[in-house]
């Protein structure tokens, strides 16, 4: 049986981290992740389509550039 950590083990670290994903792979377990490209062809791990900023807007990662 394969036993997987969702976005890694976040009881110390931030889901889809590097840290949380190290942390899972070091114990042994398989990690599914999500991966979005943004508009500039960056990939990152996200859980969700988009993300929130400061200003209470929630911006599309596809339709955002990190340059």
């Amino acid at each position: 049986m394969k036993i997987y950590a969702h976005r890694g083990i976040t009881n110390k670290n931030t889901d889809n981290s590097l840290g949380a994903v190290s942390q899972a792979l070091r114990r042994g377990f398989s990690v599914e992740v999500d991966l979005r490209q943004t508009s500039d062809g960056e990939i990152i791990l996200n859980h969700d389509k988009a993300v929130s900023v400061p200003n209470g807007k929630n911006l599309k990662i596809s339709d955002t550039s990190l340059m």
